[in-house]
């Protein structure tokens, strides 16, 4: 295939200083092997040992070795959609998300080209960023047992991080959220369009998901678990959360440890929701202070501008005594 000029450019200005990751990622339709030839045409000569440290030089890989909410909110987020090589790690997004790209590298210390340098050049909807750390990154994979074929082999076990701290593991689910989850709006049983939380994997990480699902609901004090919450279709493996309780608490729990959530998603997500029992226990106690003053039920319903159905409700109930 003929070299394009364009591509003839690439290699004139960062053979010398972009890592193999880089460069196959700037040229995405030639090989290292057309790309170490063409180099050679244009008067290129063999790449030193030297060039790896330089290249590395550009991330600190070490943040993500560090037990603190961000870490491991990024740690989730590749489990998700980054993938790992022996020394490099590469993150694939949309163009929509590169402000979170953008983020992963702040947050890494990347120094290196500008983010223009990775938008995909076949696909411009895409972006494709990647940097390596020979020494850093064997030690991040051995820490969250990361295997370069993830997808297919995942981490044996990731409840070790529940018994450090617990909101280490709710960071790395709004990150492995945020990465494979899709956050948007179900029909619930009643008719009534409610939120809802979908995340769906290859089927050999149906354990990992369905730990994370009963870790929320412990982590969030409720105690109806549903039956039907997994669905395992071939290859595919996915749980569906649609607890108000728990997407309203994921999304307070994110703002307050200053995670870098995805905000398209969460904005989907209303924090200020709340359930039917939540509601009756801030009512409760006004309609029963109302009613030890002998006020009749239509005058508490005026008082309080409430339907006189809610206190008979509460009252069928259990909730509340009727005079």
């Amino acid at each position: 295939m003929r070299w394009e000029e364009q591509e003839k450019k690439i290699i004139s200005n960062y053979f010398d200083t972009n890592s193999k990751e880089e460069l196959l990622n700037k040229l995405p339709k030639r090989s290292w092997q057309a790309i170490l030839y063409q180099s050679k045409k244009q008067g290129f000569k063999k790449r030193k040992k030297e060039l790896i440290k330089y290249c590395s030089s550009y991330s600190n890989y070490s943040k993500l070795l560090k037990d603190n909410y961000e870490a491991y909110y990024w740690i989730g987020f590749l489990l998700a959609d980054g993938h790992f090589t022996s020394r490099a790690i590469v993150l694939g997004l949309h163009i929509k998300d590169i402000e979170h790209i953008i983020r992963f590298r702040n947050f890494i210390e990347y120094s290196g080209p500008s983010i223009e340098n990775f938008i995909y050049r076949k696909y411009r909807n895409k972006v494709l960023f990647s940097s390596s750390d020979y020494k850093i990154i064997p030690k991040i994979k051995e820490k969250f047992n990361i295997s370069q074929r993830k997808t297919y082999i995942p981490p044996k076990n990731l409840s070790w991080i529940e018994k450090i701290n617990p909101d280490f593991y709710i960071s790395l689910i709004i990150g492995f959220i945020d990465g494979d989850g899709c956050l948007g709006q179900a029909r619930s049983s009643s008719g009534k369009m409610i939120s809802s939380l979908r995340i769906g994997n290859y089927y050999t990480w149906e354990n990992i998901l369905k730990h994370m699902f009963i870790f929320l609901f412990k982590y969030f004090n409720i105690k109806k678990i549903p039956k039907k919450y997994i669905s395992v279709k071939k290859t595919e493996v996915r749980i569906s959360v649609t607890n108000q309780i728990i997407l309203r608490e994921l999304k307070k729990k994110a703002i307050q440890l200053k995670l870098p959530f995805m905000k398209r998603k969460w904005d989907k997500i209303n924090e200020n929701y709340e359930s039917i029992d939540e509601k009756d226990a801030k009512i409760i106690p006004k309609i029963e202070k109302l009613l030890k003053l002998k006020m009749k039920k239509t005058e508490i319903s005026k008082k309080l501008r409430i339907h006189r159905k809610l206190i008979y409700r509460l009252a069928k109930n259990g909730k509340i005594q009727l005079n």
